[in-house]
């Protein structure tokens, strides 16, 4: 039996994976969506960037945000 934490992890990829081929922007509440894939993360301990994401859906981030950002994932 796989625990409740593989659980989520398997949970995000796929929303992850499935918004992506559909070109949705996902947000997520920890810093593990926005490293997953997602376009950014922004909870009570962080506000992360994934620039790839952005890239990939056209999507241009302001700088204003990216200097607030905890971590951008280039």
């Amino acid at each position: 039996m796989t625990s409740t934490f593989q659980d989520a992890g398997t949970g995000r990829r796929r929303i992850v994976k499935f918004a992506l081929a559909q070109r949705w922007p996902v947000i997520g509440f920890t810093g593990e969506w926005a490293e997953q894939g997602a376009l950014l993360s922004y909870g009570i301990d962080d506000l992360v960037v994934n620039l790839r994401t952005a890239r990939a859906l056209g999507i241009t981030i302001p700088q204003s945000i990216l200097l607030q950002a905890s971590q951008v994932i280039e």
